[in-house]
C-alpha cells in the first residue's frame, strides 16, 4: 500500500522526466550526501544539545567541536530511556536464539531485528551509501530513520514496563504506585529531551 502510494505520488515528476529529461535547475543530488547526512549512533546515545544538566551539555558540545559530519544529524537523541530501550534491542538481538520468556512473548524480538536493520542501513558507510551509489542518490539524509530507531526503542521500552506490571502488580495501591512511576518517567523524558533553546528568538 505505501510502495503504491509513493508511486502515485511520484508519478507525475516520472512521466515529466520521460517526457521532458531532468529538470537541471534543481539541486543535483550526489551519492556522498549519504555520507555526509547519515546517521551516527553516537548521535543517537549522546543528549540533545545544550542539555539542562550541564555535564551532559558539555559532553555532546564535545563532540560536536571534535568529530566530522555535524549537520541536521546532530538532532537524532534518543534520550535517556531512548538509549536504554536501544541499548536492551540490541542487547535482544545478541540473544535472538535464547529461550528468554522476555522474546518469546512479545513483539520485542521482532523490533530488535527491524531496529538493527534501520541501523545498518542508514549508518554512515552503511547500506544506504551503496543505495545511493547503484541505484539512486536522490534517496538521502538517512539520519532521519532516527524518529523510526526511536519509535522502535521506546516501544520496546514499553512493552518491558507492561510485561513487569502483567507480572508483579498485583493489587490496586500498587497499581496506583505504578501510574505514579509512569507519570514520573514521563516527566523525566521531558526534561531530558527537551531545552531552553527549544524557544524561539521572536525577537
Amino acid at each position: 500500500i505505501i510502495l503504491t502510494t509513493l508511486v502515485i505520488n511520484i508519478s507525475p515528476s516520472i512521466a515529466f522526466k520521460i517526457k521532458n529529461g531532468p529538470n537541471h535547475q534543481m539541486a543535483h543530488r550526489n551519492a556522498n550526501e549519504s555520507e555526509i547526512y547519515g546517521l551516527k549512533i553516537t548521535q543517537l546515545l549522546l543528549p540533545v544539545d545544550n542539555h539542562r544538566i550541564k555535564p551532559l551539555a558539555n559532553l555532546k558540545n564535545r563532540y560536536n567541536r571534535h568529530t566530522p559530519l555535524i549537520n541536521e544529524n546532530n538532532i537524532a537523541a534518543l534520550g535517556a530511556f531512548g538509549s536504554i530501550g536501544f541499548i536492551f534491542l540490541i542487547i535482544c538481538l545478541l540473544c535472538y536464539y535464547s529461550n528468554n520468556k522476555i522474546l518469546q512473548t512479545s513483539y520485542i524480538k521482532e523490533l530488535s531485528i527491524i531496529n538493527v536493520f534501520a541501523v545498518l542501513f542508514a549508518t554512515i558507510g552503511g547500506f544506504s551509501s551503496l543505495f545511493a551509489l547503484i541505484v539512486t542518490p536522490n534517496i538521502r539524509a538517512h539520519n532521519r530513520i532516527s524518529v523510526f530507531i526511536s519509535f522502535f526503542s521506546i516501544a520496546a521500552l514499553l512493552l518491558l514496563i507492561e510485561k513487569f506490571r502483567l507480572k508483579y502488580i498485583q493489587n490496586r495501591k500498587l497499581l496506583i504506585s505504578f501510574y505514579i512511576l509512569l507519570a514520573v518517567i514521563f516527566t523525566l523524558g521531558l526534561y531530558d529531551q527537551t531545552t531552553p533553546n527549544f524557544v524561539f528568538d521572536y525577537h
